[in-house]
């Protein structure tokens, strides 16, 4: 056992297993399910959030999980701890997350149904009010998606 697993907690209700329900450790790393780009275009913490959001609606986290810390997911994607918490904090108040002080980040429950009628609203939600922050107008913003989509390989 390294020293970074004598310090957190065991719960017996949680599994023997240390990586957990679909491949994700109780607490502690993704293990590589989140990327950060840093070629994009697109801000990383909008890049973490995205993927995040996606697999919490996905299931992929299931509700009640607990995600790692902010140190934690900060340095398995090498990003600056603050980014995180934004991330963090932002998922929270668009309820993917709850925030137990002092306990951690866990996935929150969503309304049955939600996310399998919509996946990928979020992310689509989330990248439109980027764009109208850019200044596009919504006759702009669905010209570029025409666009990009046609260019796009079925």
């Amino acid at each position: 056992m390294s020293w970074e697993e004598d310090w957190r907690p065991s719960f017996e209700d949680e599994p023997r297993d240390p990586y957990g329900v679909n491949g994700l450790a109780s607490v502690g790393t993704l293990h590589g399910l989140v990327r950060v780009d840093l070629n994009s275009e697109m801000p990383i913490y909008v890049q973490v959030k995205n993927q995040l959001r996606l697999l919490i609606e996905g299931g992929v986290i299931s509700a009640g999980r607990q995600l790692p810390t902010v140190r934690e997911l900060a340095v398995e994607l090498n990003i600056n701890a603050n980014t995180v918490s934004r991330v963090y904090t932002d998922l929270a108040r668009e309820g993917y997350t709850v925030q137990r002080k002092g306990v951690g980040t866990f996935a929150a429950a969503r309304a049955e149904g939600e996310a399998a009628e919509r996946p990928g609203a979020g992310l689509l939600a989330e990248t439109l009010r980027q764009l109208q922050a850019l200044g596009l107008s919504k006759r702009q913003i669905l010209e570029l998606t025409a666009e990009l989509l046609s260019l796009q390989q079925d």
